[in-house]
Order: structure tokens, then sequence, then C-alpha cells
């Protein structure tokens, strides 16, 4: 059972943590595709043309931030 003077700690702690979260996050970039550098264009419609790589397939899954960097999952669907 929690003692008594830590119960409005953990209500300030809550209320604190619901407005945080209502931060909007400021968008810097934006696109409608992810496309993937591959050794050269031939390679890259050969995946294509064998069904390899699907560009329209490219779902980002995951967002990190880490220091000045953003980090992006993308898996590689299986059928």
């Amino acid at each position: 059972m929690l003692a008594l003077p830590t119960l409005p700690l953990l209500l300030l702690l809550l209320l604190a943590g619901c407005t945080r979260a209502a931060y909007k996050l400021q968008e810097r970039y934006s696109w409608n595709q992810l496309d993937f550098a591959f050794p050269n264009e031939r390679l890259k419609e050969q995946a294509i043309a064998h069904g390899d790589y699907i560009p329209q397939n490219g779902l980002p899954v995951g967002v990190e931030h880490f220091g000045n960097r953003l980090f992006v999952t993308v898996p590689r669907w299986r059928d």
C-alpha cells in the first residue's frame, strides 16, 4: 500500500506526463515514397523487374531519435 505522502507526488508526475504527451512534434521533412540507393540504375531496374524491390511497399514502422540523427526502421516484408 502506498504511503499517503507519496500520493501527491504520483499525481504530480501523472499530470506532468499528460502535459508532456500533448506536445505536438514539428514537421521538418516529408516524403511520399522511400527510395534506396542502389549501386547503379540497372540493378535497381532489375530488382523492380524481378519483384525483389517494390518501391510502394517501403513502409517506415519505427522512428528513433539519437543525438542529432534520426533512425527509420523499414522492414523487409516477406510473401
